[in-house]
């Protein structure tokens, strides 16, 4: 079986060369140096901050804000990987071991396998309060949301060390010199499709399903609309102690369900809901803006047959764009949930 695979890789090598760069412009390899820098601090600063607001505040610390922390949690990896992937592409040098070779590969499938999935995780909590609200109520909690993010990690890793292993070990059997970028393509072609393709269907899923939330959502917010403005011409007639449940139920008779009496009971659960799936929106904002460059330029590559390692700059290039969407949604978080924004305002004034 070894034997066969060792075969497999080495007539895959000899029909395939790595692509050697023909001389880079100075100020352009400078400029693309600097980009990834630039957005290697600009990621370690959106995950530092916001993840000492939560450390701090306790409150913070909610079964939903579970996935935004886990989500942070992946940036400290971009920002960790950008400054080797600026060195290793542009310059056209390998700072470490071979052996570290396939530690640097995995590290960014990683990161964004955690991305794509932690936002599904987003989208599946929307769906769960939205079609599913009574469950949601009664099984939501900071237990499921931590057992789910742990899942999630633990399968990526296991995916991802897997690929990983199998990687160091064929660096080992075939030993490259240059730069590292794109090794993974040739030795391992087809997991390493199948690992990008894991990046590819989380945002598909979730530019699927967002507009039936949305729809269910806005049906939501005018139910509710509804039920408060019944409240308030009900409010004459009843008891100036009864609460604002009892009002409704008073107003609909034996037609109030214990959903309606509950929505209309609760404004603070309604207004809970409002950012969170504010939230949600953000982040198809951001996947529709700077993951569908991505997935489009994976389609032309499987259409044309063109390899990574055949058009670096512009991999790169993609690469660069789709961090901008890393860097953009923690701030994001911040302006939408107000107590982070409200921490972060205090961190910010201490300092």
């Amino acid at each position: 079986m070894a034997g066969s695979m060792n075969i497999s890789v080495a007539s895959n090598m000899t029909n395939q060369t790595f692509f050697v760069p023909s001389p880079v412009n100075p100020v352009r390899a400078l400029a693309h140096f600097t980009i990834c820098w630039i957005e290697a601090v600009a990621l370690a600063l959106s995950a530092a901050i916001p993840l000492t607001a939560f450390i701090k505040v306790p409150l913070l610390r909610t079964g939903f804000n579970y996935f935004l922390i886990s989500f942070l949690l992946t940036n400290l990896m971009y920002a960790l990987y950008l400054p080797i992937f600026a060195w290793d592409v542009y310059f056209d040098g390998w700072l470490i071991s071979t052996g570290l070779c396939a530690f640097y590969t995995s590290l960014a499938p990683l990161a964004g396998i955690l991305t794509g999935w932690i936002q599904l995780l987003i989208t599946g909590n929307r769906l769960w309060a939205l079609y599913f609200p009574h469950h949601y109520r009664s099984h939501h909690s900071k237990r499921s949301s931590l057992i789910s993010c742990l899942v999630i990690w633990m399968l990526a890793l296991l995916v991802v060390v897997l690929f990983g292993a199998v990687l160091y070990k064929l660096l080992q059997i075939y030993p490259y010199s240059g730069r590292c970028f794109g090794k993974a393509d040739i030795l391992l072609e087809t997991p390493t499709k199948l690992l990008f393709l894991l990046l590819d269907i989380a945002p598909l899923v979730i530019l699927s399903a967002y507009p039936w939330l949305l729809r269910k959502y806005l049906a939501m917010r005018r139910q509710h609309a509804n039920l408060v403005e019944k409240n308030r011409t009900a409010t004459s007639n009843v008891n100036t102690n009864s609460s604002a449940a009892q009002a409704v139920v008073n107003c609909l008779g034996p037609t109030a369900t214990a959903e309606t009496t509950a929505l209309a009971a609760k404004p603070l659960v309604v207004q809970k809901s409002s950012t969170k799936f504010l939230v949600l929106t953000w982040v198809v904002v951001c996947i529709t803006l700077f993951w569908s460059p991505v997935l489009l330029y994976g389609v032309i590559q499987s259409v044309t047959g063109m390899k990574v390692e055949s058009d670096i700059s512009s991999s790169a290039f993609i690469v660069n764009w789709m961090l901008l969407c890393q860097c953009t949604e923690p701030w994001i978080f911040v302006l939408t949930v107000p107590l982070l924004r409200q921490t972060v305002k205090q961190l910010f004034r201490r300092t």
